[in-house]
């Protein structure tokens, strides 16, 4: 998947350049599996202020304080003008900027995917917006960071409802050592289970140790079944 942000103003009128973190190749360690060293993760808070998020993370982990501050040192600021568009991974650390006061930035969040990635959203509507804005009231739990409502719904739901809303079903292609471990790291202090995922990974593993991939289309051939019978739940939703 591509994303992408279309800037309707100039940079030098509103400010707000967005600022980046160039990859340095495939050993970054800025870039290494988990993400869970940013508010909005895991067990740390969204705090979108970064002077208030970068207090509390100082305050709650030095490590990933340090990690961060390695982050700020290589930023390279966006400077854009109207009808500049900036295509990014999803994956690209990157964050907005104070516009200049008094003025307003209209902006417009796109992203390009394969069929079928229904887990991909652009920033406006969908769920990468919801990780961190809740839309209504953070779930409350004394002595405990706060959390968008969303985030703690998709750790706790069921792997039926999860399915429902787009997320990966076990055995689905996505499902990796990597990207399992990724999503735990995540979601695990909210209560995700990975077991069903772990499970079907294994299943998968015992089907063609010898490279016999007769079952393994026979596996892929329920799970597609499986997503047309979500797909229709879904509709049946809206």
């Amino acid at each position: 998947a591509v994303a992408m942000i279309l800037y309707m103003d100039d940079v030098d009128t509103c400010g707000g350049a967005t600022a980046v973190v160039p990859r340095e190749g495939p050993d970054d360690e800025a870039y290494k599996l988990p993400f869970t060293r940013t508010p909005g993760t895991a067990d740390i808070p969204w705090i979108n202020n970064r002077e208030k998020a970068e207090t509390f993370v100082t305050e709650a982990n030095g490590e990933v304080a340090q990690f961060r501050a390695k982050l700020y040192k290589r930023e390279v600021f966006c400077r854009f003008g109207t009808g500049t568009v900036l295509l990014y991974r999803h994956d690209l650390w990157h964050r907005g900027t104070p516009l200049t006061e008094g003025a307003s930035r209209v902006a417009m969040n796109l992203v390009f995917k394969r069929p079928g990635l229904d887990w991909f959203t652009c920033w406006q509507q969908g769920w990468a917006r919801s990780m961190y804005y809740t839309g209504g009231p953070h779930v409350k739990e004394p002595g405990k960071p706060q959390f968008s409502v969303f985030s703690k719904l998709l750790a706790t739901c069921s792997v039926r409802q999860r399915s429902c809303l787009g997320f990966p079903a076990p055995g689905h292609r996505y499902w990796t050592d990597a990207t399992l471990a990724a999503v735990k790291a995540r979601f695990g202090p909210l209560g995700f289970d990975e077991e069903p995922y772990a499970s079907a990974m294994r299943s998968r593993e015992r089907i063609a140790p010898d490279g016999d991939d007769s079952e393994v289309t026979a596996l892929q051939s329920e799970v597609l079944a499986l997503r047309e019978e979500v797909a229709r739940l879904r509709r049946g939703l809206l």
